[in-house]
């Protein structure tokens, strides 16, 4: 089942017409995997399929779509899609049932309370903002809008930044994060030292 799926997510996400092909899968979905899986073995009540299910399918409809659509869309799309390809890849009736229900607490974060969440969307929910954190992301975004100045730039990692730390909603991710934060911070010029040394 998730072998299925990750492989016919993968090929979508390393179509040339998508336009993070040459990093997506390696880059982001693959440590969102990494830190689903450290997490589920700190919370031994959560559902590791769904989470894992929910790895391939939290970005679905921004795959799809290319971004080209409004997030509204994408979330609408991820959301058909991902019970088809639930039900195709042989997804018990509870897991796809569960898997949707964290999907759509992944999209209304900000209006649902974090005690109101199950388990399964706070892992994907943190594990997905983490890994932006890790690796290459910010230096991607940098690649991919050449034509950007970089103050834009900055601004647009500040608000990438402040969108992220909101999703973190695991105690375990944010202690991790607490250097990243402030060293991204420091980089995108919200907190520079008066001193260095």
């Amino acid at each position: 089942m998730l072998t299925q799926l990750e492989a016919h997510v993968t090929q979508l996400a390393n179509e040339e017409g998508f336009i993070h092909h040459t990093w997506f899968i390696d880059h982001h979905l693959k440590i969102i995997e990494q830190l689903v899986n450290e997490l589920c073995d700190l919370y031994p009540h959560a559902n590791r399929t769904v989470c894992l299910a929910m790895v391939w399918l939290h970005d679905l409809g921004k795959i799809i779509t290319n971004k080209q659509k409004p997030r509204e869309e994408e979330d609408r799309i991820t959301l058909e899609e991902s019970g088809k390809l639930l039900t195709q890849f042989g997804f018990s009736a509870q897991d796809t049932a569960l898997t949707l229900a964290c999907l759509q607490q992944m999209e209304a974060l900000k209006s649902t309370p974090a005690t109101s969440l199950h388990i399964e969307t706070k892992i994907i929910s943190s594990a997905d903002a983490a890994a932006h954190y890790i690796g290459p992301f910010f230096a991607l975004y940098w690649y991919e809008n050449p034509t950007k100045s970089i103050e834009s730039l900055i601004t647009d990692n500040i608000t990438k930044l402040q969108k992220d730390q909101h999703k973190v909603l695991l105690p375990e991710v944010e202690t991790f994060l607490q250097p990243r934060f402030a060293l991204l911070a420091e980089y995108a010029r919200q907190n520079r030292p008066a001193k260095y040394l």
